[in-house]
């Protein structure tokens, strides 16, 4: 079968936007918004005998891991057409984006996984969590107050305080989203109507956030909410932002929260009332293994020294043996050494994020030949909050 890879051409947006549409039941009416902040060339499609079987999109993002943004590619949209299905394409073009996205220098990605085992054999793996968790809103309301005199209904004039307020707080977590410019305003989506800003600010910056949704309920009483994110520099703002959503208790029975662990309400409710309605891994590849240690922070006053032997068909500049060095928060991978450590690409990528341990890995079968003191040296390096991030791509 010939295949010509290639970014699809402008005059191709209606084939494109057509096979988005019947490979995840687009509404025909979102095309204006799609095409509005739509990139072609980072898009990459698969064409069969002229025609368009295949397509995924590569956003142009970073993210956050050690305290510092890594220039990261978001696969997404990977879409084949039903009559193409099963002939290799998708894995096709998720290689050559690969190849792309080290080019440009991005040296991870992350992924929302349609399937785990395609991207997995491609390195990609299970490294980090996306969360959909309910709350009773009247357990919120019995949350202590925090400041609420710094509370305010927010608006699109907030949106360049509310990103540096989110910044403040990315730069702490492992997993979150560094947001272009383009990406913010269609992420709040604040035109809508059912759409709710508020922030709690205190001499001219915001310390605090929170967007969500009203949703109607089922049974004619009463609506939900959906929050689609909290975010607070300091304790008193977040507080404040939860008690807001716990003040609509006479009216809402159910706060829905998107986004990551519930940590934080746990140790602050006075009961667990905190459910999981269910979660979803994303999956990270490291594209370029060097760059990716080089980029990446790493806790302060770890000094380690570990011999790596890296298997990655797909990206050959990663294949081989390599020492990773870290000292004073900076890493280097460097071809060499005697590989003690053996992983596969995928391995790498859950251990690099944070998302699960060495000796977890070892425990799988996917770290192999390590010694006790290795896997106790690999954990110290990549220890960190557990990622997980807001967005869905």
């Amino acid at each position: 079968m010939d295949v010509e890879i290639r970014p699809p051409a402008d005059e191709e947006a209606d084939a494109l936007f057509s096979l988005m549409r019947e490979g995840f039941a687009t509404p025909a009416h979102r095309f204006d918004r799609w095409i509005s902040h739509t990139r072609f060339d980072r898009y990459l499609g698969a064409y069969v005998g002229g025609g368009l079987a295949g397509a995924l999109e590569v956003l142009e993002l970073g993210q956050w891991f050690g305290g510092r943004s890594i220039p990261m590619g978001g696969v997404a949209s990977v879409a084949v057409a039903p009559e193409w299905r099963g002939q290799g394409l998708a894995p096709r073009l998720v290689t050559r984006a690969i190849h792309e996205m080290r080019a440009r220098g991005e040296a991870i990605s992350t992924l929302y996984p349609a399937t785990t085992r395609l991207y997995r054999r491609l390195g990609w793996e299970v490294a980090g969590e996306h969360g959909v968790r309910t709350v009773p809103a009247r357990s919120l309301a019995s949350l202590p107050p925090g400041e609420p005199e710094r509370l305010r209904r927010g608006s699109d004039d907030d949106l360049p305080l509310v990103r540096e307020c989110y910044d403040r707080v990315a730069a702490g977590q492992n997993g979150f989203v560094d947001r272009p410019d383009s990406y913010w305003s269609r992420r709040l989506d604040l035109d809508r109507s059912d759409t709710y800003l508020y922030v709690c600010e205190a001499e001219g910056r915001v310390d605090g956030y929170v967007v969500y949704r009203q949703v109607r309920s089922r049974d004619g009483w009463g609506f939900g909410i959906t929050v689609r994110e909290l975010v607070a520099v300091d304790p008193a703002a977040g507080l404040a932002l939860w008690r807001h959503l716990g003040s609509h208790a006479a009216q809402v029975e159910t706060v829905t929260l998107l986004g990551g662990p519930a940590d934080l309400l746990t140790l602050l409710l006075p009961e667990q009332d905190v459910a999981v309605k269910r979660t979803m891994g994303w999956m990270t590849r490291v594209v370029d293994a060097s760059a990716a240690v080089a980029a990446r922070g790493y806790p302060p006053g770890v000094r380690a020294e570990v011999h790596l032997e890296i298997g990655d068909r797909q990206a050959p500049w990663n294949d081989g043996p390599f020492v990773l060095d870290v000292e004073d928060g900076r890493g280097e991978l460097r071809p060499g050494g005697t590989g003690d450590v053996r992983l596969a690409a995928h391995a790498l990528a859950a251990l690099y994020t944070g998302w699960t341990s060495a000796r977890t890995l070892a425990a799988a079968g996917l770290v192999h030949h390590a010694r006790d003191r290795d896997l106790a040296v690999l954990d110290a390096v990549f220890a960190g909050p557990r990622p997980w991030m807001f967005d869905e791509f």
